[in-house]
């Protein structure tokens, strides 16, 4: 006899993988900053105004407390006693102490959250350097912990199944300091492995060996003896990413010069946007969905800086891209110089499964002439298009 069967088949959502929280400082030393829906395993933060204050970046692989800041070429530092950073990733957000970059009085703060495995970790032998891993395979992310060997050509496990698109270097201690390395699939058109650039700097891309100017694979990346990524006896942490259809995108445009800048598609509307000019000087200007929740997206933050946010009209989320707005300014450095190279990352917010209605796709008003400046009209969603006799 045959019997039917019903299958219920869970899609994941992006933002079961990405998130960002914001929050005002309040200078507990356990402050609990929840809604994030999951248990992150990489939380970068960054203070928003009043004064300068450096990034401060955690993750489960190394522990809590122990702060990177992307903006320094420092070593890891461990936050304690009476001024925790990050003291606990918890299963809706995380737990902060009285750090000034965490959670300090009267600022206010976002943290940018990505879901590895939940702080378990796993050896992975393919390369000649074992590494300890976890990743996600839903928005294509894992962060791999690695102690030097001093070789060139040595090669290290990433675990994520294909060919990372971008991954980001950082020497944790020993002596001297040392820049964040970035490779990204499209630092350069026909060798992407000869180049880097600096996550805490502004400088164009470096021609230098850092990879071994071997490309990465499917199951390893490959580094030579430099001291910011190979040195003998030094540890390392490594967050490589590669793109998934409709959860990330790491590609390229190329600068228009106009106030209109280039359309960017990814297949998705971004919940989180970096920027960073390849063939130039530039900043990495990073961008989401919570400090700006409405185009023009105009909250802009540095990687590289410990700047306050600037309050710039760069970029429109699309649902399936971005643009380089207007009122960016014709042929900004940062994000639009005519002919030049820049490079991104984004990760998706969740589709809009809301079904349009004529009562917010179109209306029509009739109205008699004033004669006076500034006159407003209401009673429609704002319109993108206007056509008026």
């Amino acid at each position: 006899t045959a019997r039917a069967y019903s299958i219920t088949v869970t899609n994941p959502l992006p933002s079961g993988s990405f998130g960002a929280l914001l929050w005002t400082g309040n200078d507990s030393n356990s402050r609990a900053v929840t809604g994030l829906g999951f248990k992150p395993d990489l939380v970068w933060i960054k203070r928003r105004g009043s004064s300068t204050e450096s990034h401060a970046l955690y993750d489960s692989s190394r522990g809590p407390n122990k702060q990177l800041s992307p903006d320094s070429s420092g070593a890891e530092a461990t936050n304690s006693g009476s001024y925790l950073g990050l003291s606990s990733f918890d299963t809706d957000g995380f737990t902060l102490g009285n750090n000034g970059g965490t959670n300090r009085q009267p600022h206010t703060y976002v943290g940018w959250c990505w879901k590895a495995n939940g702080g378990n970790t796993s050896s992975n032998s393919n390369g000649s350097i074992t590494s300890t891993v976890q990743s996600n395979d839903t928005i294509g992310f894992s962060i791999v912990k690695y102690t030097g060997n001093g070789t060139s050509g040595a090669t290290i496990g990433h675990n994520l199944g294909a060919v990372p698109h971008m991954f980001i270097v950082k020497r944790i201690g020993g002596s001297g300091t040392w820049n964040w390395r970035v490779y990204h699939k499209d630092m350069d058109a026909a060798s992407p492995e000869d180049y880097n650039l600096p996550l805490n700097g502004n400088a164009a891309k470096y021609d230098r060996t850092e990879w071994n100017d071997t490309a990465p694979t499917s199951t390893v990346f490959s580094v030579n003896n430099h001291g910011s990524v190979n040195e003998s006896g030094q540890d390392y942490i490594c967050y490589a990413f590669t793109g998934k259809t409709n959860f990330s995108k790491f590609g390229k445009y190329i600068g228009n010069g106009s106030d209109y800048g280039p359309i960017v598609e990814t297949g998705f509307e971004p919940a989180f946007l970096m920027i960073r000019r390849s063939d130039g000087t530039g900043n990495w200007l990073m961008y989401d969905n919570k400090r700006s929740t409405t185009n023009t997206r105009n909250k802009l933050l540095f990687a590289n800086d410990s700047a306050v946010e600037q309050t710039l009209a760069y970029v429109d989320f699309l649902s399936n891209g971005f643009q380089i707005a207007a009122a960016g300014g014709t042929g900004d450095t940062n994000i639009n110089v005519n002919d030049s190279t820049y490079i991104y990352m984004a990760f998706a917010q969740d589709a809009d499964t809301t079904a349009p209605t004529l009562a917010n796709s179109f209306a029509s008003v009739e109205y008699t002439g004033n004669g006076a400046t500034g006159r407003s009209f209401t009673g429609m969603t704002s319109p993108n298009f206007i056509w008026n006799k």
